[in-house]
Formats: C-alpha cells, structure tokens, sequence
C-alpha cells in the first residue's frame, strides 16, 4: 500500500475543515504497521479512505497524489473494482464490533455473507469453514456461537468475530481500526496474539490503527504518529516509542502512567489540538511545544534523521531535542 499527499476535507455549518492534511504512509508485504495518535488525530478518516468507505460528495472531498492498494489506484477504480478488493484482498476490522455486527442476523449468517460473496461454495462448507475460523481465533464452542446474535455475545467475543471475518478470505491487506478499545486488558493480550500469530501464518499485511502505545510496540514493525491530520513522526516501532524525537510524540510517552513508576503526578501535553478548521499554516503544534521558536510559524517537512535514515519527524529541531 502506497499513499501520498492524502487530504481529506468535511464540510459543516461554519465551513470546511481539514481532517487529514497531505499524508503519506506505506505498508509492506507482510509487514505491520502502527498508526497512534490521540482521538480526533484523523486516523479513522485516514483508514476509512484507503478503501473509499468516506460518504464522498458536496460535504467530504478526498484529494491524494497517490492512493494505492494492492496494486489498484483507488481514486480512479470503478465501483466494480473496489466490491473487488474489499473483502477478498484487502479486509477492514472497525472499531465497534456491536455497530459494526447488524444485530438481526446471526453470526452464521455474518459469516456466510462474507464467504459466499468472495468464495463461491456449498452452504455446508461456508459453515464448516466457518467453525474452522471461529476456533482458530481462540472460540472453544464455535458451533454455539454461529447460531447467536451480536447481542448474545461478550465484546472480546464480537471482536473475535469481527477478525474471523476479516481473515476469512486470505486477504492480503487488513486494515484494524482501534480493534481492542473497550475491551479487558487480558481480552487484548489474547487478541493480540492471535493477530501476530495470523500474520507469520498468512503472511498478511496490517495497518494497526490505536492509541494504545504499549500494544502497538509490541505488534508492530513500524509506527506512523499522527497530530491534527498530519503525521509528525515515522520509524521502527520500538525505536519511535522509547526514543521519541518529535515534541508531540515526547509528550504522549512522558503522559503514560507507569506501573513501577513513584506515584508522582503524570505529565500532561498543555493546551488544545487545533480543529481542521482552526488550524494554521506552520506546524499544527506549535502552540503547544515546549521548544517552538520563530521558524515554527513555516510548516516543517517530514525529514530524516541524521543518526538513522528509517527514521524521520516534522520538526525543525529534528535531532536536537
């Protein structure tokens, strides 16, 4: 997957607002990768985009230099092309498995659905395949739960589901958006590692969206940070979450209480992010960094480290704080 210079802009009352502002973003073959920010960074927007699932129209406009997945320039595709990829090659988890399940149909029937439209074949091997899927995403009783209703089951357990649905096509591509808010920690540990043992087994590429810095370091390879629509800082997962070089990125680490830690008051980002229809020209968090200066009033571009070239940020000090 290959985005660059993303834009999307929502309309309202008071005018338009940019959610997401000239993103670019890559996702290798196999490889997963993390994208953090806090709520309203523009992060929902931007996964919902890469497979043209926005309500685009007089109120939403979608503008890119490039949109590719798998292979398919998704601004110019035909309806045809995206029912295509959708599904079969690249799958999408949503946030809220009890919106994201119609509650008058069964889990059969959710299942069904997905298997016959992409893998033409017998009732009885949908269902067979379907308790095939169930089990290896950690469902001792699958049979049980094919014949409940969304409601019946517990939210780990939805979500669950929701990634049986998601794998059961063999896509090369997922795309999970926040697919462990709301749930237990020991329900993400399990999900977690049900996720990171599908991937060595199918090779499948992810784009993991959270705000939960302390699984996305643990599953993925690299990490994009988002900030008011931008991204304001990229590289190796590990390396970006515990030698954070961008301001933003600095803050959201130094505000994460620790287990171990002297109970001592946790640090917080001061201020308020910008509203698309706020935001400025320089860079969007300026207003509240601990180092700005004069130049910060000219947007940075995302440039590379000295020390390492994986690794880049959109700050002027880049590498000096």
């Amino acid at each position: 997957m290959d985005i660059q210079d993303l834009t999307v802009r929502f309309a309202d009352d008071s005018g338009w607002r940019t959610a997401v502002r000239s993103l670019s973003l890559q996702v290798r073959e196999g490889e997963v990768v993390g994208l953090i920010g806090e709520s309203g960074s523009g992060k929902s927007v931007t996964s919902s985009s890469l497979l043209w699932l926005l309500p685009l129209g007089d109120r939403c406009r979608l503008t890119a230099e490039r949109l590719d997945v798998l292979g398919l320039n998704v601004l110019d595709a035909t309806e045809r092309e995206m029912r295509n990829l959708r599904g079969a090659q690249a799958a999408m988890v949503f946030q809220e498995p009890m919106t994201a399940l119609d509650p008058l149909r069964s889990i059969r029937r959710h299942m069904h659905d997905v298997l016959l439209a992409h893998k033409p074949q017998s009732s009885r091997d949908a269902y067979a395949l379907s308790k095939q899927l169930l089990s290896e995403m950690g469902i001792e009783d699958p049979d049980r739960v094919l014949h409940c209703y969304p409601h019946q089951l517990s939210g780990g357990m939805r979500q669950r589901v929701l990634l049986a649905m998601a794998f059961s096509c063999n896509p090369r591509l997922i795309i999970a958006d926040e697919p462990l808010t709301a749930l237990d920690v020991t329900t993400q540990h399990q999900i977690v590692k049900l996720v990171r043992r599908k991937t060595q087994e199918s090779g499948v590429a992810i784009l993991f969206v959270s705000h939960d810095l302390s699984v996305v370091r643990s599953l993925c390879e690299r990490v994009y940070v988002m900030y008011a629509g931008e991204v304001v800082e990229t590289g190796p997962a590990h390396h970006v979450l515990t030698r954070p070089h961008h301001p933003y990125t600095q803050g959201l680490l130094a505000s994460r209480p620790e287990l171990f830690a002297p109970r001592t008051r946790l640090d917080t980002i001061a201020g308020q992010a910008p509203s698309g229809a706020d935001a400025a020209e320089g860079c969007q968090f300026r207003d509240r960094c601990p180092h700005a200066f004069e130049k910060c009033s000219v947007r940075p571009p995302l440039q590379a480290s000295a020390g390492d070239p994986e690794r880049a940020s959109a700050c002027w000090l880049e590498g000096a704080i």
